[in-house]
């Protein structure tokens, strides 16, 4: 997600029942580290990111052939859902971690 827009400080005032800060274009609440480009227009990437797996967590290889069949579990190992068509050998096995496994319903 990509957002674009004028940093504003204090939009609603400062009444006890709003929400007074820094934002960006009233939506988007913005640290107290804005306050340098209040009155400016800024541009805001959002990416996010996979879950933080500790390395001790227990990993399942589950084939490629039963990931493809899954959105969620796709999305988390950030592959193209048409790889198979492409030429993926579909029995190549990928780690994931049993708690996402679970998630997802591939055991």
């Amino acid at each position: 997600m990509i957002k674009e827009g004028l940093v504003e400080s204090d939009p609603w005032g400062s009444w006890s029942d709003c929400s007074p800060g820094i934002y960006l274009n009233r939506d988007i609440k913005l640290s107290q580290s804005f306050e340098k480009y209040i009155g400016k227009r800024i541009r805001i990437t959002v990416e996010e990111l996979p879950d933080i797996v500790p390395e001790d967590e227990e990993t399942i290889g589950i084939s490629l052939g039963r990931i493809i069949q899954n959105d969620e579990a796709i999305d988390f190992l950030g592959l193209n859902p048409y790889c198979v068509n492409e030429g993926a050998d579909k029995n190549k096995q990928y780690q994931i971690p049993i708690y996402k496994a679970k998630d997802f319903g591939l055991i």
